[in-house]
């Protein structure tokens, strides 16, 4: 059983400053000049389409579990933290577990913020060109890909984003013919 005494409630922005710094390794610089759009991300439910997404939904909110855990504060309902899993957890877990599951190389480091950033370009966010509302609407009604593919007349808009992920990466990371890593 926890004991409360050694514990102490955190903000909002402390929680996705922790998620940025320690879990997506954001650099100080990369910090500063993105803190606003991933606020922004932060006070945005994430809704899914496909039912397996739910699975997405989950990974996010773990994260909150994990920063009670590793810093001994908690979110409670002052933190200004919706409930349900937000646009920011969900790309940040995903960012994580696609490190961690998928492309994972000792070689070259850690990456998890390159997938992060790669997702947010994915979704025109990054360099302001859409905003961030209406990018997440689109995606959420499956009008924007957050894995666009480069082959014609592939849609997956139908499918879960795992899969959708998958076949990004396969096309544009991995050599299909001997499936090595060339980029």
């Amino acid at each position: 059983m926890r004991d409360d005494r050694y514990y102490s409630s955190a903000s909002m922005s402390d929680y996705i400053h922790w998620v940025a710094k320690d879990k997506l390794r954001l650099t100080e610089k990369e910090w500063k000049e993105n803190h606003i759009l991933v606020s922004e991300l932060a006070k945005i439910e994430f809704i899914w389409r496909h039912p397996m997404d739910e699975n997405r939904a989950i990974d996010g909110l773990e994260l909150r579990s994990d920063f009670e855990y590793e810093t001994g504060d908690y979110l409670d309902k002052s933190s200004g933290l919706m409930p349900q899993c937000t646009m920011f957890e969900m790309l940040a877990a995903l960012a994580i577990r696609c490190e961690t599951q998928l492309m994972r190389d000792p070689m070259v480091g850690d990456r998890t913020s390159k997938w992060f950033f790669e997702f947010l370009d994915n979704l025109e966010v990054l360099d302001g060109s859409r905003p961030v509302e209406i990018a997440c609407d689109l995606f959420f009604k499956g009008e924007l890909a957050l894995f666009p593919l480069k082959k014609k007349g592939i849609k997956q808009k139908n499918e879960q984003i795992w899969k959708q992920l998958t076949a990004y990466f396969n096309e544009n990371y991995f050599n299909e013919e001997d499936l090595t890593l060339f980029k």
